[in-house]
């Protein structure tokens, strides 16, 4: 099992990339992330904080 840290931890620990997004979410849901934000913001307008790079 992986180690991950809670979603809501990636902020309070100063967390703001793209890997950490990752480990923060389960290696099944994480990809169907990806693919929703591919689906609603394909430009990846919103990647400030904890980037969750769409699928293209």
């Amino acid at each position: 099992m992986v180690d991950r840290p809670p979603v809501s931890e990636l902020h309070v620990r100063g967390r703001r990339g793209s890997a950490d997004a990752a480990l923060a979410w389960s290696e099944e849901a994480y990809p169907r992330l990806r693919e929703i934000k591919g689906r609603y913001d394909p430009a990846n307008l919103f990647r400030i904080n904890h980037n969750i790079p769409p699928l293209r």
